[in-house]
């Protein structure tokens, strides 16, 4: 089912299947620290049975459904104020291959792929720092393919929104394809390629622009995505002030 990709430079030449396993970051962690995988290794499981995301939240899915892998990069010519460039381009590289089926579909900040309000997957980059720059970045990235029941009524997936079931291995292979294009875009360390990145994020962001209600300290109130700060913090302007926010510090409210 997942065979190594022949369209890409180096993302994917590698992939190690796991019938079954607790988190692919976690596995893709022991190696990499054991010095056992070689960049742009994947690790790839039908059955993920402790999965994490953002927020020390659980990732569950329905086992041979959907896609659950984790990749594994050497983005040292970031610096650590850059880290969040990585959840660009990655973010970005995953909606340029769903938009070839999905046109709709939108980054949530931070690292969530959303469609019509609901959820098709998440991505929890993990970085291993080394002085000023990042050694090496755990991707892991969860995606909802062709489960069609869920327990959270704001879950969906790609079978769900497309009316038709998808191959895995052929779907892997494609935003494989799309995350290396981006990635070697960022390697480039040009700033008006990076400003673009940029911008392609914000056009596909979640909300932006649009009169939203959020969550802060068990407060609602209401306000405007500006933009993202240079280290990823989520800029809101409301009625008293603009603010940038941390992953925790604010969440979306579901009208």
């Amino acid at each position: 089912m997942f065979n190594p990709i022949e369209t890409t430079q180096f993302l994917g030449k590698t992939i190690w299947y796991l019938p079954t396993c607790t988190s692919t970051n976690d596995t893709a962690k022991q190696h990499a620290e054991n010095h056992d995988l070689l960049e742009g290794t994947i690790i790839v499981t039908s059955h993920q049975t402790a999965g994490r995301g953002q927020r020390g939240n659980t990732w569950q899915t329905e086992p041979h459904k959907n896609l659950t892998f984790s990749l594994l990069l050497n983005p040292s010519f970031l610096q650590i104020h850059e880290q969040f460039l990585l959840n660009i381009a990655v973010t970005v590289g995953i909606t340029d291959a769903l938009m070839t089926m999905l046109p709709t579909v939108k980054i949530k900040w931070s690292n969530d792929i959303y469609n019509n309000d609901k959820k098709l997957g998440g991505i929890l980059i993990e970085n291993i720092l080394q002085q000023r720059s990042i050694k090496q970045s755990i991707v892991g990235i969860g995606l909802n393919i062709n489960q069609l029941e869920f327990d959270l009524p704001t879950a969906t997936s790609l079978a769900t929104e497309t009316q038709q079931a998808w191959d895995l291995g052929e779907l892997l292979a494609l935003i494989i394809k799309h995350i290396e294009k981006r990635y070697l875009q960022l390697r480039q360390q040009n700033p008006a390629t990076h400003q673009q990145l940029k911008e392609i994020y914000l056009q596909r962001l979640y909300g932006y622009q649009e009169n939203r209600k959020f969550m802060k300290n068990g407060e609602i109130f209401e306000g405007r995505i500006i933009g993202i700060s240079p280290e990823g913090y989520l800029g809101i302007e409301s009625k008293q002030q603009t603010q940038f926010f941390d992953i925790k510090e604010v969440s979306f409210v579901q009208s």
